[in-house]
């Protein structure tokens, strides 16, 4: 089974008798995806900005700032000044730098973004390097260095897959995700879910080369924003549990991190935690995030099918919590997981939706096994892959209107090619559900099978201490299909460590 979903995908080179029409063909697939991302970008700078600015004029708030500059002026006043970040009296002066003056909470500014600094503390470590910059120049640089995290983040991902395109698709995955919709918002607003997506990826690749003590420590470090590492966080630790004696390196690496997190938090800010938790309940109250379920939803719908849906994605979790880091199914799972966060956490705001990226680059890696499924399955990625480019292609259609007409105003439409990606989520996530069916549980089925799995493994290492001079004769015969039983996970060959640790 394994076998057969390890195929190719239709953009991985076949055999080298069409090398030369593979090649044209990467070379094709990289100047479509050059085009692509020139055109989000000439939109991003030529009708978004000056949108968004006619925006936030008509809400009063004057200076195109970001996301970044509550978390910058937070840090910097902590840091150069010792003051408290949570303060009334930074969130007064944060908000003369939004609106112009400071908001009248309980009057006419009741319900307004107060733009407080709503992050744990230790984000200014994070920051540090920037507090003694203009806020122009620290806002660039931190653009710039997203940008950079966005392009490691597709290397990243695609080594925790083990997927090896040809390098000009590397590259054409690269510049889709650095110009995707939700990227290029990230990235104009700054805003910090990007490095925890680079964060969770890293982790992820480090898994998968079995350095549990430092995953765990970039896990602890994607707290930075605890509403997108909440579902990661618990499924690492529950996945942990499924072979404690082996992984409790991942909760110690974790744990370590984080309390280091803290208590350096504490040591520049005593007391942080409860401002903290005050803060992050204020905030609930004055953003009014909503989740991708209350667009799909009635009214009063959306929390309880959030609760099912999170519900049912821990208890799946405690189902795969034996599944080895080398396993193919390690990594749908861990992207179904960031996928649930998209469509169930209230994370609406379209740059959320960089945590969807190891679910479709999982999915492209994947797209073989989805069109021979057939049915449904098909339909749906036949659906998604019309979805996907529809963005850049009506983002590309805005930029060239824009250069025929400079002057004819272009409404709302600046918006479409965002509105799009609210579609995408729920089809990733029925495409990963469905790979998921086809991946073998790595576990014998039964404990008869799994008596037999030691014996074998028994004789084997016997047969190594006996015939240590034929060690790779013997490792070939037990890759072979004449020696291996059907019952064998094919996810165990070549892996006789694992072997040895079952016994």
């Amino acid at each position: 089974m394994i076998a057969s979903m390890r195929q190719p995908s239709a953009i991985e080179a076949p055999s080298t008798t069409e090398a030369p029409k593979t090649i044209a063909r990467e070379w094709l697939i990289l100047a479509l995806a050059l085009s692509m991302a020139a055109g989000m970008w000439f939109f991003s700078q030529w009708v978004m900005a000056p949108a968004e600015r006619a925006y936030y004029a008509a809400k009063g708030q004057p200076m195109d700032v970001g996301d970044l500059y509550p978390r910058w002026y937070g840090a910097r006043e902590l840091l150069l000044r010792h003051r408290n970040p949570y303060s009334l009296e930074v969130s007064r002066e944060i908000q003369v730098a939004y609106y112009g003056h400071p908001l009248d909470i309980a009057g006419a500014d009741r319900g307004r973004d107060e733009q407080r600094f709503a992050y744990p503390v230790y984000v200014v470590f994070f920051l540090a390097p920037t507090i003694d910059l203009p806020f122009s120049r620290a806002q660039a640089g931190v653009r710039w260095a997203l940008a950079f995290l966005a392009a490691a983040s597709v290397l990243l991902w695609l080594r925790a897959l083990r997927w090896r395109p040809p390098a000009l698709v590397t590259v054409a995955l690269i510049a889709l995700t650095v110009s995707s919709p939700p990227m290029v918002q990230a990235l104009r607003l700054q805003q910090l879910a990007v490095l925890v997506a680079f964060l969770l990826a890293g982790c992820m690749a480090l898994l998968s080369r079995g350095r549990l003590f430092w995953a765990g420590c970039l896990l602890a470090c994607a707290t930075v924003k605890p509403q997108l590492a909440l579902m990661p966080v618990l499924w690492f630790l529950i996945w942990a549990t499924g072979d404690w004696k082996e992984r409790r390196r991942l909760a110690l690496g974790f744990a370590a991190a984080l309390g280091l997190l803290v208590a350096a938090g504490e040591a520049i800010l005593p007391a942080w935690l409860p401002e903290f938790v005050r803060g992050l309940i204020a905030y609930g109250h004055y953003a009014k995030v909503s989740s991708l379920l209350d667009l799909y939803l009635m009214p009063g719908m959306a929390k309880p099918v959030a609760a099912v849906l999170l519900g049912g994605i821990l208890i799946l979790c405690l189902r795969w919590r034996k599944t080895p880091a080398q396993h193919p199914g390690f990594f749908f799972r861990m992207a179904l997981v960031l996928t649930a966060v998209v469509i169930a956490l209230p994370v609406l705001p379209p740059f959320n939706q960089v945590l969807l990226l190891p679910g479709l680059l999982g999915l492209i890696s994947m797209w073989s096994t989805l069109w021979n499924r057939g049915g449904p399955v098909r339909a749906a990625s036949c659906v998604g892959a019309a979805l996907l480019p529809s963005s850049w292609l009506l983002a590309s259609v805005l930029a060239v209107l824009h250069m025929a007409a400079p002057r004819v105003a272009l409404g709302s439409t600046w918006t479409w090619p965002f509105l799009i990606s609210f579609l995408i989520p729920p089809i990733v996530m029925g495409l990963l559900l469905a790979v998921l069916q086809d991946i073998p549980d790595p576990r014998p089925s039964s404990p008869t099978q799994l008596n037999k799995l030691r014996a074998e493994v028994k004789e084997l290492r016997q047969s190594f201490r006996l015939r240590s001079a034929d060690r790779a004769f013997t490792v070939n015969n037990f890759r072979s299909n004449s020696f291996r039983p059907k019952y064998v996970p094919e996810i165990f060959l070549g892996q006789t460590a694992r072997f040895h640790q079952m016994l």
